[in-house]
């Protein structure tokens, strides 16, 4: 599993390497930047470092809501998918995931 913090990782080039080797990327938000979803396995790796600066805040309803909706999708596609959340502050993470696991029981 590779998290690339640079931009310039985001390539064809890149993604093509991570397939051929079954390398997953990992997709993450972090202080507003969000990788590109892109699955290069036969899993997914998300890691969600918290919708304000690193770290911190909480994500509403409305943001799990859509990826919730997206784990769905790749479930549909016999993927397996992996959240972790890293808004530690305030023990957001922990509410998060548990939000996260009942929309997704719904």
């Amino acid at each position: 599993m590779f998290e690339f913090r640079n931009t310039t990782w985001y390539t064809d080039e890149v993604f093509a390497l991570l397939e051929e080797y079954k390398s997953a990327f990992c997709i993450y938000e972090l202080a507003g930047h969000i990788t590109p979803i892109k699955v290069t396995t036969d899993f997914v790796y998300v890691r969600l470092h918290g919708p304000g600066d690193k770290y911190q805040g909480s994500y509403d309803e409305k943001k799990l809501t859509t990826w919730a909706d997206q784990c769905k999708q790749w479930k549909k596609k016999g993927l397996d998918v992996f959240i972790y959340f890293d808004n530690d502050q305030y023990g957001y993470a922990a509410h998060n995931a548990l939000t996260l696991k009942k929309m997704l029981k719904a």
